[in-house]
């Protein structure tokens, strides 16, 4: 892919291709990370119950109620999951990367916990599986995006 290329697709999409290119470098993770707890979920069904009305006012208007993508990319279903497998973004970048970057008329204005909340519903919606602790900077190295469980398109 070249620049060319880059420069000519929609900003929130070359933001996505410029973090799959550059991600482990852009992101600094924290360095001590905590010990990974075996069965470990991704995030508390209260986490994502709250999540739910974050993503309803900031996110659906780009990405759609059912997370499949409309000027911005998809969230769920089978474009997402091609986005995961290509890029093997981590869960760690995924959420840098909203919570610098999103909403796209305002990057990095809401609260870490809105963030944090709302990446807890996409992870519910898309079907990750749920745990006892919530979702966390912290928390996310332990985590992988594949394989992807998928919610249906």
């Amino acid at each position: 892919m070249n620049g060319s290329t880059i420069a000519m697709m929609p900003a929130v999409t070359r933001r996505l291709v410029i973090l799959a290119m550059f991600g482990p470098s852009m992101y600094a993770t924290h360095a001590a990370a905590a010990p990974c707890a075996a069965g470990a979920g991704f995030y508390t069904p209260a986490q994502a119950k709250a999540g739910l009305a974050g993503y309803n006012a900031n996110c659906a208007s780009c990405h759609n109620t059912d997370l499949l993508g409309n000027s911005g990319p998809a969230l769920s279903g089978g474009k997402f999951a091609s986005y995961v497998n290509f890029t093997k973004i981590t869960p760690t970048q995924l959420l840098a990367f909203t919570s610098s970057q999103m909403p796209a008329n305002a990057p990095g204005t809401l609260s870490a916990a809105d963030y944090d909340n709302i990446f807890a519903y996409i992870l519910s919606y898309d079907k990750y599986p749920p745990g006892t602790q919530p979702v966390s900077a912290d928390g996310m190295s332990c985590l992988s995006l594949l394989p992807y469980p998928g919610a249906t398109d």
